[in-house]
């Protein structure tokens, strides 16, 4: 095999040029690092351009991969600003200030995420990557794409494949310097990091998978293409064991995703007629099914994916790292999968920033690097592995309780709380979307919370308002109660 080897102080190697290995890049390009990035993908795959107009539609140029929708709310926001990459990546962004409840009976229900001039942002996963590479490019970050990493050997020295073929593929192998595995949920720099150091590594599949769907442009009264349903919102259709989201797309299409029990979704994709499949949307999510005219197709084609969680301790051997989802990927259902991958990389920018301040004058970058890697597990470990614990309790608010009217009163009172003592109470979902407080430290603050709303027998003051709505609704008074806890409430 050919081989090239590398081992120059102060370099770093990235494993995957994804939205973390890119980001990370750009933040250590920035400290004055020599940085070069290993992407199993080719260039082309990341050239995607969104300025090509067809019909009056943006079209993704040269994509090779479906849109897939991150939502990107302040941790990841105030991470890109790190490296002065925020003002492009919003220009692609769709703010959602709310959800928009789907629900059963005919009726809708919208909910602010937060206060007026808060929301998260819709973005497209292949637009993102794109412009995060593009931007690192330009910082001066070097990339080698199509290689692939192949094995790490027990002293740290870790072989990446090119993927050209060929009878001699090349081989680079990378000796010194830090080495970050950015590979993802299924890393391979993780898995062979395993053989060597025993690390302590769980990888959890969740009962719940999910089948991703489309819902395309419709023409509007101008005969030009416009959205099927308004786009400044998450939509979500809630029912229970479970449900369909929509997120909104820049060519006025959504991206719509059904979770629901895996063997659900196998059984259905595997045994169900497209007429079947037609008549589930129908009755389920009536409003929904008009629009979608290729649900059956998408239903029935390709397997549905699975969901899990990944949870590594610790997240260094020798001089190899990893970041971001190999280190802690969660299920989608809090939003914050990216969210916390960015914030990972900030949180290295910040300690490397203090550790360089204080490093003695003879001391290597390196070092430096290693020994901010250590920390970087012992801060972010404990916020990782509760993020976990919250995106499946968002689950069941998502899939169940959005529907109730306990639950949205509970909301409405803890809300009231918030305006009266902004500083002493924070919402759930304010403080895992809107700040940057440990997601630990949520999870934390979050259960006291709870059992003061408990001490203070709100659960039996929204018992009895739930009442109320009931008998406002049996006496022809619902709308005024519920103007209480909805911004509105309609009938279709």
């Amino acid at each position: 095999l050919a081989a090239d080897t590398m081992a120059v102080d102060g370099k770093v190697t990235i494993a995957g040029g994804g939205p973390c290995g890119a980001l990370l890049a750009m933040v250590l390009k920035a400290r004055g690092f020599d940085v070069t990035v290993f992407e199993l993908r080719q260039e082309k795959d990341f050239q995607i351009q969104p300025a090509v107009r067809d019909g009056g539609v943006d079209k993704l140029r040269n994509a090779t991969s479906r849109s897939i929708n991150l939502a990107l709310s302040h941790r990841g926001i105030e991470s890109l600003k790190e490296v002065g990459v925020a003002d492009p990546v919003m220009e692609m962004a769709i703010p959602m200030p709310s959800r928009f409840l789907h629900l059963e009976g005919d009726s809708s229900a919208v909910q602010p995420y937060g206060k007026e001039d808060q929301a998260i942002y819709s973005v497209s996963r292949p637009e993102i990557s794109s412009e995060l590479v593009r931007q690192a490019q330009a910082r001066g970050v070097h990339f080698r794409f199509g290689y692939k990493f192949a094995k790490m050997d027990a002293d740290g020295t870790c072989h990446f494949v090119s993927t050209r073929g060929g009878p001699t593929p090349e081989t680079v192998s990378v000796s010194e310097g830090v080495v970050f595995g950015c590979d993802g949920a299924y890393s391979a720099v993780r898995n062979a990091m395993n053989r060597h150091g025993r690390l302590d590594h769980h990888t959890f599949y969740i009962k719940e998978g999910y089948k991703e769907l489309s819902m395309p442009p419709v023409l509007g009264p101008d005969s030009k293409p416009t959205y099927a349903m308004p786009p400044n919102h998450l939509h979500i259709w809630p029912r229970n064991s479970f449900m369909l989201i929509a997120l909104p797309n820049r060519d006025y299409s959504f991206t719509c995703t059904l979770f629901a029990p895996m063997s659900d979704l196998e059984d259905m994709q595997q045994n169900w007629t497209e007429q079947q499949v037609q008549d589930f949307f129908k009755t389920t999510f009536p409003d929904a099914f008009p629009l979608m005219p290729t649900v059956a197709r998408d239903m029935l084609d390709g397997s549905p994916s699975p969901l899990m969680m990944v949870k590594v301790s610790p997240w260094q051997f020798k001089n190899v790292v990893v970041l971001g989802d190999a280190s802690h990927a969660v299920v989608p259902f809090y939003g914050q999968g990216m969210n916390a991958v960015f914030e990972d990389c900030l949180v290295v920018a910040e300690l490397l920033d203090s550790a360089l301040s204080d490093a003695d004058p003879g001391q290597s970058k390196i070092d430096v690097l290693l020994r901010v890697a250590t920390q970087v597990t012992a801060a972010r470990k404990p916020a990782a592995d509760a993020l976990s614990t919250l995106a499946m309790m968002n689950y069941r608010d998502m899939a169940h309780n959005t529907a109730s009217v306990l639950y949205l009163i509970r909301k409405r009172i803890e809300a009231i709380l918030h305006s009266c003592l902004p500083r002493t109470w924070l919402p759930l979902y304010t403080m895992v979307t809107f700040t940057r407080i440990p997601y630990n430290k949520v999870l934390e603050r979050h259960e006291r919370q709870e059992r003061i709303l408990q001490r203070l027998g709100i659960g039996a003051v929204a018992s009895a308002v739930a009442s109320i709505g009931w008998l406002a609704h049996r006496t022809g008074f619902a709308g005024v109660v519920g103007g209480l806890f909805f911004r509105h409430r309609q009938h279709r």
